[in-house]
């Protein structure tokens, strides 16, 4: 129903591609991106990144209509950039083991959150959901300590920075016990948020914690 209220749209406004000022008709795999950047996200994808020891699942690197599509939905509120991301994601994460499995937003605090109006992370943990049966989105996650932002900061301070900013919400505590998660990011530096977010899930008894971000930093060593 969405896609055909988007191509019924195209017709009516003319809709500008998430990634760049280009113009897109609203069909095709990808209607709310233009041909050249869906070409282009395609040659971006990158299923692995590694970082001191900690590995995780992505589904771009972190430049050109990647770089875009994430700071579209995270600072212009353009949803729709969630799709794209978060579809990716989900097949990168094809190797879990059947079953159940809990899709965790990175959080933000309440004041960041009013700010922006929504949380990015969230969107992209539906977006998985969204592309894999048997995922559900499990906001078990809650940000006490507001931070301030990690762009800008060396390794040493990012992991400084968020140093017990996360906690389990109480609610959630029986349902974190024992599950199958997989910790959900934009993107991905010196994975300092997703480590630290990570720890605080399998002190609350997470049976396991797969890192995951829609887009990984080129200079994060990558694999496959």
């Amino acid at each position: 129903m969405a896609h055909l209220a988007t191509t019924w749209l195209s017709h009516v406004l003319p809709l500008r591609c998430l990634a760049c000022p280009a113009r897109t008709r609203g069909s095709g795999p990808s209607p709310l991106l233009c041909r050249s950047c869906t070409a282009e996200l395609h040659a971006l994808r990158c299923r692995d990144w590694e970082i001191d020891g900690t590995s995780g699942a992505s589904g771009f690197r972190y430049e050109g209509a990647a770089r875009a599509l994430v700071r579209a939905l995270k600072f212009r509120g353009a949803l729709g950039a969630a799709a794209p991301l978060g579809s990716v994601l989900g097949a990168a994460l094809d190797e879990l083991a059947p079953g159940a499995v809990g899709i965790v937003p990175v959080p933000l605090h309440w004041r960041r959150r009013w700010q922006r109006g929504h949380n990015q992370s969230a969107a992209l943990a539906r977006a998985v959901a969204a592309a894999r049966p048997g995922f559900r989105v499990l906001a078990a996650l809650r940000k006490p300590r507001a931070t301030r932002p990690q762009v800008g900061l060396g390794g040493g301070r990012r992991r400084r920075n968020v140093d017990g900013a996360f906690a389990v919400a109480r609610l959630h505590i029986p349902k974190v016990l024992g599950a199958r998660l997989v910790l959900v990011d934009d993107v991905v530096t010196t994975a300092a948020t997703l480590r630290a977010a990570r720890d605080v899930l399998v002190a609350a008894g997470a049976s396991e914690v797969t890192l995951a971000a829609a887009a990984v930093a080129v200079e994060v060593r990558t694999g496959r």
